[in-house]
């Protein structure tokens, strides 16, 4: 059976394909490939736009282990396997009166595949979605279970954490918990050229702070989060916003997909397209809801989507030269670029490891513009230090991030350790893991 990725851009045909509902029968798959030979990995929704789910071998999907397995509320702790959507976890959790203390802008993905590509949200005190996990349970190449936690193999957490299915397969994460919080949401777009030279002081200027930018747009949108406990006397601002312009109603996004496509058609008029977009969208308003409803959004139109992490000091630097990248090389960006801000943190393989970073974003819909694109974004990106989003498409090669990353060659000294054979190896990773 043939699978492919959300976008459609990534196509696999695996010799064997399984949906196992117990741990026991992971280990059993694994410890069956190892004796053909043949290579594992791991799809969830396929929202991916990279290629670390694609195999020849075999392809396992874990919707059959999506149980929350144990909640400690007075500790903080849920344990889940790993399969489990984040919608299903951020709804059962809120029934519990808890929550997830940060998230990305998409809810469909697994929680093994969103930990360990380090998937994140924005928030320049709040790390991504790894930093949550405080134990976890990996399948090992052989077919023995590793449990890494507080209490086993501690000193392993921050290089599985984010070990992007190269080490074994995750059947269960423990994850740090809050409790149940409204968000308040406010949004105010600004000049670009107002917005660059104070961005230093807007990013710590609410608990979430985030921006939207059309590139070929004069006007970015500012989007503070205020973390709230009393939604009753904010309730009124949910209704500051017209229904047919907030990004769920279907005609918003019919909208927006209408404008994608006439700008794939006519890419001379994306600047005049884009400053319509903004003028009826980008506009102050406010809402109030539950965290993880404020935090995600509706599922975008199908694009490409690379994603890189500069450090934080050069953000400003970074959306000027990106700006001028796109105005001098006559590039015809017609996908909005979100720009996210998150805290360091210890992943090894993690995009801000030891740093705080700003992520900016790198989108388009379409093909035929888009390998342009790519290469000039990832040439300024790197010039920059940023380092690739795992999820996203990027083309560095193994001695590039080699050089992103300081514990590089520790990852891969314990990838060998753990899985000698390469049995969790794709095309992808041993590109980037066994490079000739």
């Amino acid at each position: 059976m043939r699978h492919r990725n959300w976008l459609g851009n990534v196509y696999w045909e695996p010799s064997l394909y399984a949906q196992p509902s117990t741990e026991a029968e992971v280990c059993a798959l694994v410890q069956q490939a190892a004796r053909a030979g043949k290579s594992v990995r791991l799809v969830g929704s396929g929202h991916s736009w990279s290629a670390l789910c694609a195999t020849e071998d075999y392809c396992l999907n874990l919707d059959r282990l999506a149980r929350v397995v144990h909640i400690d509320h007075a500790r903080g702790l849920v344990t889940v396997e790993a399969g489990i959507r984040l919608k299903d976890l951020c709804t059962q959790l809120l029934a519990q009166g808890l929550a997830l203390i940060n998230l990305g802008s998409i809810l469909e993905q697994s929680i093994a595949g969103a930990v360990s590509t380090a998937t994140h949200g924005s928030g320049i005190t709040f790390g991504n979605l790894a930093t949550q996990v405080v134990a976890m349970r990996l399948v090992l190449a052989s077919g023995d279970v590793l449990v890494v936690g507080p209490d086993q193999n501690a000193e392993l957490l921050p290089a599985v954490r984010v070990s992007l299915g190269a080490l074994g397969i995750v059947t269960q994460v423990t994850l740090r918990v809050v409790p149940a919080f409204y968000l308040h949401e406010e949004r105010e777009p600004r000049p670009f050229d107002e917005v660059l030279p104070q961005l230093s002081a807007l990013i710590p200027s609410a608990d979430h702070f985030k921006l939207w930018w059309f590139p070929h747009a004069p006007v970015m949108q500012l989007y503070r989060q205020h973390r709230t406990q009393q939604p009753a006397q904010l309730q009124a601002a949910q209704h500051r916003t017209p229904a047919f312009l907030r990004e769920d109603s279907k005609l918003t996004q019919l909208i927006f997909q209408s404008l994608l496509r006439l700008g794939e058609r006519f890419p001379q008029q994306l600047p005049r397209l884009q400053s319509l977009l903004t003028s009826l969208a980008f506009r102050r308003r406010s809402q109030v809801g539950h965290s993880f409803q404020v935090f995600t959004l509706a599922m975008p139109p199908l694009h490409h989507e690379s994603e890189y992490a500069v450090p934080v000091e050069r953000a400003a630097e970074a959306l000027l030269a990106l700006r001028t990248l796109i105005q001098e090389r006559s590039h015809r960006v017609n996908f909005v670029t979100e720009i996210r801000f998150v805290a360091r943190d210890d992943s090894w393989l993690s995009p801000s490891y030891e740093r705080e970073v700003c992520y900016i974003g790198g989108y388009h819909a379409g093909d035929a513009a888009w390998p342009r694109f790519l290469k000039d974004y990832e040439a300024l990106m790197l010039q920059l230090g940023g380092r690739p989003h795992w999820g996203k498409e990027f083309t560095l090669s193994a001695a590039q991030l080699q050089a992103l990353y300081p514990r590089w060659h520790d990852f891969c000294a314990l990838r060998r350790k753990l899985d000698p054979a390469g049995t969790f190896l794709n095309p992808l990773l041993r590109r980037l893991f066994e490079p000739t």
